[in-house]
């Protein structure tokens, strides 16, 4: 990934030095007009949901292994990331028409320093940490859980309804804060 031309808007440059994005770029040597990670990846993928989009049931379980190089097509720093996801659906009613979905979800820095705007972080993936928004919190370890209920409001489905809760744990290293602390 790259990310270039990064500045403040006009009238932010006080706020901006001591913003979080500057002060990781120079505790950790990068530019901060921009920063850039190149690497590859590999991953696995198992999926017996019977609907991608709106699943009854079955299992998700998916996993990436990324492994970044210094100097790799233009690549600012060499580390790895592990990012694993598992999702699941259970019937309530035995119609279905009332169930529960459960998600778990880690991203995890496992070795070397990625680039501030790499890190792991709330929302990165568009739509875990519901409630927070996008990069409100960022760190090198990221762990998410979910559960949602689903529910019809209407007997051919075209209106329902959705309830959930979530927690997020993301690691502070410069604050000395573990995951789930």
């Amino acid at each position: 990934s790259s990310h270039s031309n990064v500045r403040p808007g006009d009238g932010l440059l006080p706020a901006w030095e001591e913003s979080a994005y500057m002060a990781y770029s120079q505790e950790h040597g990068f530019s901060p007009e921009g920063q850039m990670s190149s690497g590859t990846t590999i991953g696995l993928l198992y999926d017996t949901r019977d609907n991608g989009i709106n699943p009854q049931r079955g299992w998700l379980a998916s996993s990436a292994y990324r492994t970044f190089y210094k100097g790799f097509l233009g690549g600012d720093s060499s580390w790895q990331e592990l990012y694993l996801d598992l999702r699941t659906y259970r019937k309530i009613t035995a119609d279905g028409r009332h169930r529960l979905a459960f998600w778990a979800m880690s991203d995890l820095v496992t070795n070397g320093t990625a680039p501030y705007f790499d890190l792991p972080t709330t929302g990165g993936d568009g739509r875990s940490a519901r409630g927070y928004s996008e990069g409100r919190y960022r760190g090198n370890h990221l762990a998410y859980g979910e559960v949602e209920y689903r529910g019809t409001l209407t007997s051919n489905g075209l209106l329902g309804m959705v309830a959930f809760v979530n927690t997020t744990t993301i690691d502070n290293a410069v604050a000395g804060q573990k995951l789930f602390e």
